[in-house]
């Protein structure tokens, strides 16, 4: 004779039933806490995804002849460009070596004020480049992250 399963399933149930107990207010509770510890552990897991973003980010150039300089204006006339599958794009680490230069001041000034972008790229090339000390951020997307404040790069 062969047995049934759903027999011994509920042989199964009867035995649990017999030596554990029911499934009481103590076992929904339980479950019910350790449902809201998964809950909130699994938002701690996606935080990283907004705190420890890295948003674009370029050298930073402290001039008092970029004062009246947009953003874009100021790494125009501060970072070098390369091409990045295709397409211009400003260097994340490099700079023009402009420091001190009254050529280059009297450029931004005049570029800036003005918009005059006669002989700009051609002036700026002449100068060179250097690593970058200080960094600074865009925070259109991110406004606060690890990197930013930590200053990673």
């Amino acid at each position: 004779m062969e047995d049934n399963p759903k027999e011994k399933s509920l042989e199964f149930d009867e035995l649990l039933t017999k030596h554990v107990g029911e499934f009481g207010k103590k076992q929904q509770i339980l479950s019910l806490l350790l449902t809201l510890s998964c809950m909130t552990s699994g938002l701690h897991m996606f935080a990283i995804m907004f705190t420890g973003g890295t948003p674009t980010h370029w050298c930073s150039v402290d001039s008092p002849a970029l004062d009246n300089c947009t953003v874009e204006q100021r790494k125009s006339l501060t970072i070098p460009t390369e091409i990045k599958d295709g397409e211009v794009v400003y260097q994340q680490c490099k700079m023009y070596n402009v420091k001190n230069s009254s050529d280059w001041q009297a450029l931004a000034v005049e570029y800036c004020q003005n918009g005059n972008e006669d002989n700009v790229s051609t002036v700026l090339q002449g100068f060179g480049t250097s690593s970058c000390s200080s960094w600074e951020y865009d925070t259109s997307f991110f406004l606060d992250t690890i990197v930013i404040d930590v200053s990673i790069f």
